[in-house]
């Protein structure tokens, strides 16, 4: 039996491919404790539009894409994925050093709050920071670069670009809409989305990555917040 003292839920609107296994995935709450709190719904065929309830006890819930699409990104990126551990181990960060106080913050004018960090989740890793702003708030480059990426085909990132600069890529998801095409160059600090809730989201917020070159030429994730730090 889970504990139920000060547990707090989100309402989920179940949707085409869901089941207890990824929804507990996306919010990083153990499967076992979904279907206890959800004993109305039958585990094995979630019904598209139903709800189900997300527990959670005042820490951030990591809503998030599925595990395909994170796979996808990665390979869009040339990255490698984050391990579980350290997640200052597979890179040097003398490598991040020289952006650090380089780059803007990506939410309208230094606005925002941080509504989920970096790190480990109980079965995922979290590779980068979300934002929690209102819809259509200002969605900024961090530097100055070329789009490599914008779009949706990346379903649980919804609206999506990816920005490459000089040795860092930078990753905007959830947007409500891009304002810049694949192949853009944009310059640090240009509107280049809004802040939305579209594709795997459950709430409005930007999702923000930052990736450097680690020491086998791959793109790893860095915290974003190592590259605002004083």
């Amino acid at each position: 039996m889970f504990e139920s003292t000060k547990v707090k839920y989100i309402q989920y609107p179940v949707r085409a491919g869901d089941t207890f296994y990824s929804i507990g995935q996306h919010f990083a709450v153990p499967i076992e404790e979904l279907i206890e709190v959800n004993s109305n719904q039958d585990p094995r065929a979630l019904q598209i539009g139903s709800i189900v309830k997300v527990p959670y006890r005042g820490q951030s819930l990591a809503m998030g894409p599925l595990s395909s699409d994170r796979a996808s990104l990665d390979r869009l990126t040339s990255s490698r994925p984050q391990p579980h551990g350290s997640s200052l181990k597979m890179i040097r960060l003398n490598k991040a050093a020289k952006y650090i106080g380089r780059m803007s913050w990506p939410v309208g004018s230094g606005g925002g709050r941080i509504s989920s960090t970096f790190g480990r989740r109980w079965l995922t890793f979290h590779e980068g920071i979300d934002i929690a702003a209102p819809q259509g708030v200002t969605v900024m480059a961090a530097h100055d670069g070329q789009v490599v990426f914008s779009g949706n085909s990346l379903r649980g990132y919804g609206n999506l670009i990816v920005l490459k600069g000089d040795g860092v890529l930078t990753v905007y998801g959830h947007n409500r809409a891009n304002h810049v095409r694949t192949g853009d160059y944009v310059s640090r600090g240009e509107r280049i989305a809004e802040v939305g809730m579209s594709g795997k989201a459950s709430g409005a917020h930007l999702h923000f990555e930052t990736r450097i070159k680690d020491q086998d030429g791959k793109n790893a994730a860095i915290d974003p917040l190592v590259f605002y730090s004083k």
